[in-house]
């Protein structure tokens, strides 16, 4: 049930972060290898309390249910790896929810680390570090620009976002217009591989 609950949140809400034109240039400088092979990445995303009386419901609130699947649909979508390795912390509310969960993540040969938060605003980025500089972006799961840094300096990429589901929006209806029932970039199968790593991140903090 709890999958099914955020199987349904995720393909309704999370799908816009993969087609960004932020995203789609850092996937670019992946495939790549413009600046190295990727070896590390850092994600942060802090938020204050929210008022939506479902973000404290402990069986699909919390910063997991809530916001993992950014993550892990947005890592999905750049890196497609073939084995994932996830280990998770976190802290609890009021409520019985998890406010805060630190992740550390293996894709592949790429170590990740990333914390959500809701218990007060902190800087929200992503950084991505290649063999021969770096990419930074801001608010990822909506980023309008990002930083590239080499050895010979770092030059700023804007791409402006009035609003970041519109992305989502176009792809939907150029899916249509070809006839296509099912996205080839986010597919269900990618969907319900993300939203069974949440389940188990949840699993695994219920433990603790």
């Amino acid at each position: 049930m709890a999958l099914m609950k955020n199987y349904i949140r995720t393909r309704r809400s999370r799908l816009c972060i993969s087609f960004l034109p932020v995203t789609d240039l850092i996937k670019t400088y992946i495939d790549s290898g413009m600046l190295g092979k990727l070896h590390q990445v850092n994600m942060s995303a802090s938020f204050l309390s929210p008022k939506a009386s479902w973000m404290h419901e402990k069986d699909q609130g919390g910063v997991v249910y809530g916001s993992a699947s950014y993550t892990f649909e947005y890592l999905d979508y750049l890196l497609e790896p073939a084995e994932v390795i996830v280990q998770a912390l976190g802290t609890r509310g009021k409520t019985g929810v998890q406010d805060s969960v630190s992740l550390n993540i293996k894709m592949d040969d790429v170590l990740i680390s990333s914390r959500i938060s809701m218990r007060g605003p902190a800087e929200s980025f992503a950084f991505f570090y290649f063999e021969n500089g770096f990419i930074k972006t801001n608010e990822y799961w909506k980023a309008d620009r990002c930083e590239i840094h080499t050895g010979r300096g770092v030059e700023l990429i804007e791409k402006t976002v009035d609003f970041e589901m519109k992305y989502e929006v176009a792809h939907a209806e150029a899916c249509i217009r070809q006839g296509l029932s099912e996205s080839p970039v986010m597919t269900a199968e990618r969907t319900l591989r993300c939203c069974v790593l949440v389940d188990q991140i949840v699993e695994s903090l219920d433990r603790q």
